[in-house]
Parts: structure tokens; sequence; C-alpha cells
């Protein structure tokens, strides 16, 4: 019979602070139900709006490519990165994403293109985000 004990002592980076929870709505499944695992390459398309409706990614007017990303990477806002670890393939969800959430944690050296397209998108301070994430598939298991 062979038991142990795991004390966790320090974790970094620190977890956002916050009183406004993340909340993640997403259609009926139309997949297995197998989840994307921290390590996995998957590949979404995303849309990032304001709460009035104002499109940040893509901008108005260009339609936006897939976006490869690594689970556990820090290439996304730690947001969509918890999102994504509760859907599976073929999933939808809609995100409202606080801004402690907004962030990238464990930024990248040297940065991935996805962590510079992440970078690149300006969020409003102190504002929840809607994240809608769609055609949600694994390129690469962990």
């Amino acid at each position: 019979d062979l038991q142990s004990d795991i004390e966790l002592i320090s974790a970094t980076p620190e977890m956002p602070v916050t009183t406004m929870p993340m909340r993640v709505f997403t259609d009926p499944p139309q997949s297995s139900g197998k989840r994307f695992l921290c390590g996995s390459l998957i590949q979404a398309n995303v849309e990032i709006r304001t709460m009035d409706g104002t499109l940040l990614y893509p901008k108005e007017g260009e339609t936006a490519a897939p976006i490869s990303i690594r689970i556990g990477a820090g290439e996304v806002f730690y947001g969509l990165e918890s999102a994504l670890q509760l859907l599976s393939p073929g999933d939808k969800a809609a995100l409202l994403v606080p801004p402690a959430f907004q962030k990238r944690f464990n930024p990248m050296e040297p940065k991935s293109e996805t962590a510079k397209l992440f970078d690149s998108i300006t969020l409003p301070s102190k504002q929840i985000v809607l994240i809608e994430v769609s055609n949600l598939a694994e390129l690469e298991p962990s």
C-alpha cells in the first residue's frame, strides 16, 4: 500500500485576483467530449469584442485566419487559455473575460507568431471583453 502527500509551496505566475468571475458559455457539444490537454497544439477561429460589440480582433472588415495555439505555453490571454482546456474539438464557446484574465502569463522568448498577435491586440482597461471561439480542432496531441 503506497501513499504520498504533495504540498504546493508556491506557484508562479500568481493567479489573478478578481471579484469578477470569468464565464464560459458553450453550444451543445459537437464532439466526442475529449478535452484539450496542456501541451496540445490546437487551431481555433477567435473573435474579441468589447461588451458594446466593438470588434477588437480581427480588425473591422478583415477576416481572421484560424489561429494555432499551444495550450499551456502562455501564447494567449489567460482567460482564453483556461477556457480552451474546458473545450473539445468541434465545440463553440463565448467567454466573458474580466480584466484580470486578459493578460498573458509566462511570456515565451522568442515569442511565437501567436504570442506576437495577442500582444498586438489592444484591450480596453478595466472592462470585460467577449471572446468567441469556434472551429476548434486538435492539430497535435500533447
